[in-house]
């Protein structure tokens, strides 16, 4: 089997030798070394936009994170499968993440930075989380990660999906056509849709 290692943005050497040591048997190349148009299966973040072309025999592109869309070019062929990495510290890591954007926002740091910058003294009014509506776009497994961080936090929180979901973490909505009432529902939003 050949296995090729491919980013476009990151220096993937080291990912190359560990899989190379894992896969013995199997030629693990670094793209753009010219056997990668030989690949059964390439294992990737941020691809070249013509990585995939003449790739005949590709059976599998595997994502090195969460997200899909850097893998995703118009030279791979519909019917080769693209997956990605489940990881429940990723979610965790996203959920606070985003948990101190909103509360960077809702609390008015933005507003404080700049007033300091201006050598200005302010008085910010301050209102509960609940009087606070987070949209998140996309109820994946980093999606619902931080719908319940942000539920934990006492924010309302309005979920919205491509496909139907049991809401299990917020009112989720999954009406196509129900993105525009999702958006003006919010104060603040995020989005994972993938």
């Amino acid at each position: 089997m050949m296995v090729v290692v491919a980013s476009r943005s990151s220096n993937l050497s080291s990912s190359r030798e560990a899989l190379a040591m894992l896969l013995p048997d199997d030629d693990v190349v670094l793209w753009p070394d010219p056997r990668a148009k030989e690949a059964d299966v390439v294992i990737g973040w941020d691809v070249p936009a013509d990585l995939y072309e003449g790739m005949c025999r590709l059976r599998l592109v595997h994502g090195l994170a969460a997200g899909v869309d850097n893998l995703i070019r118009p030279s791979l062929a519909g019917h080769v499968p693209v997956c990605r990495i489940v990881d429940a510290a990723q979610a965790r890591g996203m959920a606070e993440y985003v948990h101190r954007g909103t509360t960077y926002f809702h609390r008015g740091f933005d507003a404080m930075a700049r007033a300091r910058a201006e050598h200005q003294w302010i008085h910010l009014k301050q209102s509960d989380a609940s009087s606070a509506c987070v949209g998140v776009m996309g109820l994946g497994h980093m999606g619902l990660a931080v719908s319940r961080a942000l539920l934990n936090a006492g924010y309302r929180v309005r979920g919205w999906s491509r496909s139907p979901k049991r809401p299990r973490a917020s009112s989720a909505s999954w009406d196509r056509r129900s993105w525009r009432p999702f958006c003006l529902a919010a104060t603040y939003w995020c989005a994972f849709c993938h």
